[in-house]
């Protein structure tokens, strides 16, 4: 009875700090260095999510629009990294190229601590293949293997460099 006695009453002491240990876990504390500017205000996430609405529809230039509005008017947002790779992404799935460069530029330069950083070199990666600048491709391709190890991105980037290898380009 004693032995199990101690450790209720330990138990009941540790209630206390474990809300403390709950709120910073390591993922936690991950999440919060990448994005440390909090949650989008309602309006803004409802701005958002009406120009994500109209990618979804396949309306890329509306979408590109209503992003581009979204970063003028919520420039401190925290969803600002997000909209400007869509915006990329728009103009990727549209074949504009050179603006997919820039656009996708823009994430890595301006947002450098976005979790869509990974996402965007990738994108990078796949722009210059389709321009046939496959030097400019594999080094973005090999940085996004070199940098995000064992992620989803890394084996898309391998994948697309296998690829170049076989084609000989």
């Amino acid at each position: 009875g004693g032995a199990t006695a101690a450790p209720q009453t330990g138990g009941s002491t540790l209630s206390v700090p474990t809300p403390r240990a709950g709120n910073a876990p390591p993922a936690t504390a991950a999440v919060v260095t990448t994005a440390p500017r909090g949650l989008p205000s309602a309006t803004e996430q409802q701005q958002y999510d009406a120009a994500f609405a109209l990618m979804k529809q396949g309306l890329y230039q509306q979408a590109a629009t209503r992003f581009r509005d979204f970063i003028a008017k919520n420039p401190n947002s925290p969803l600002i990294d997000n909209a400007q790779y869509w915006i990329g992404e728009a103009a990727y799935v549209t074949r504009d190229f050179r603006t997919a460069l820039e656009e996708f530029g823009k994430v890595v330069t301006n947002y450098p601590q976005s979790p869509k950083v990974a996402d965007a070199l990738l994108k990078i990666g796949y722009t210059h293949y389709e321009l046939a600048a496959y030097d400019r491709a594999r080094e973005a391709l090999n940085q996004v293997v070199a940098r995000y190890p064992n992620t989803a991105v890394a084996k898309s980037a391998q994948l697309r460099l296998e690829r170049i290898a076989k084609e000989g380009k």
